[in-house]
């Protein structure tokens, strides 16, 4: 009866982590989708326009900068380029809602599994200090690969964030026509998921270093997690610093894979596929070893803090449901 008491209670627990990571994926959307897709548009800009060594004036370089942030919508005045920053709004919603349902709703689940089971190998081999850490990085990785299966809802939102037609035609296609072309060729479905070994690589390494240093600095900074500790509840404020922290890693750690997954992601279905090897090669040529960083700026003025959001609202509202149920 016990134990059935205690699975009730670790299932509605878990619900409502699962529960608060989706609101917050949903408000997070609304907040940085624009930065997303600027941060998006950078990395698939394929010109050398921003190197130091070429002629361009000041307000040159300014006119190409808007015309690749706000593409067709450049000049045509401030509202029309605002809204040209929120394009694929509904895979956007479909994609981020679930990719934070994954991670910091699954998480918890997966990292307490790992603990209750396993904590001991973790301690015998990276030793105590380390071996939380690790654990939850490990949990990263089990997350960051299972966000492959999200994959075609993330190359649609990119797509229309690059102004990538879904199917190339001479001719625009309507959402509907394109949808039936889709279903009637599932080979051009199976396109969609273009680049997923690389995806599950950068989905990897990012979700390591997003939920491994979130919990290094719980464990080692705050002390949260030591059982002499009486107040080991995080607060608002350092759960904030954790998942900043983890952010911020997690987008360094994953910036030149990234940029490669968008660049596969940022072609027609029915074009030619291009191996992610092939993109490096032609990347390091074209515009040199830089370029692997490309759009790590805006990703860490946009990502950062909207990761840094998602997981912190993810948490609290979690514990506030708890509190409350």
């Amino acid at each position: 009866m016990k134990a059935d008491h205690h699975h009730h209670n670790s299932s509605s627990k878990s619900s409502r982590g699962i529960l608060g990571a989706g609101a917050a994926g949903f408000m997070e959307l609304f907040l940085f989708h624009p930065m997303d897709t600027i941060g998006k548009r950078l990395i698939n800009d394929r010109t050398r326009s921003f190197n130091s060594n070429n002629n361009l004036t000041v307000a040159e370089k300014a006119s190409q900068l808007r015309r690749i942030v706000f593409r067709h919508a450049a000049g045509t005045g401030i509202r029309n380029e605002i809204a040209s920053l929120y394009p694929a709004f509904g895979f956007a919603v479909l994609y981020k809602v679930m990719q934070r349902s994954l991670q910091f709703g699954i998480h918890p689940i997966i990292n307490r599994h790992l603990l209750e089971n396993y904590a001991h190998e973790f301690n015998n081999r990276v030793g105590s200090r380390w071996a939380r850490t690790t654990i939850a990085g490990t949990g990263g990785i089990l997350i960051g690969v299972s966000e492959v299966l999200l994959l075609p809802l993330d190359a649609l939102k990119v797509k229309g964030q690059t102004g990538v037609k879904v199917l190339s035609a001479d001719v625009e296609q309507s959402r509907a026509t394109t949808a039936k072309n889709l279903i009637r060729n599932p080979r051009l479905l199976m396109n969609l998921y273009r680049g997923a070994s690389w995806t599950a690589a950068r989905n990897s390494f990012g979700c390591f270093a997003l939920f491994g240093t979130s919990t290094f600095i719980k464990d080692n900074i705050f002390d949260l997690y030591n059982p002499n500790n009486a107040t080991s509840a995080a607060t608002l404020q350092q759960h904030f610093i954790a998942s900043l922290s983890g952010a911020c890693a997690s987008i360094v750690v994953a910036a030149p894979l990234d940029v490669i997954k968008v660049r596969m992601q940022a072609t027609s279905l029915n074009a030619a596929s291009v191996s992610g090897f092939s993109i490096v090669r032609e990347l390091l040529v074209n515009e040199g070893y830089r370029a692997l960083m490309k759009g790590v700026g805006p990703k860490l003025l946009a990502s950062a803090p909207k990761v840094t959001f998602s997981f912190t609202v993810a948490q609290w509202l979690a514990e506030m449901l708890n509190r409350v149920y």
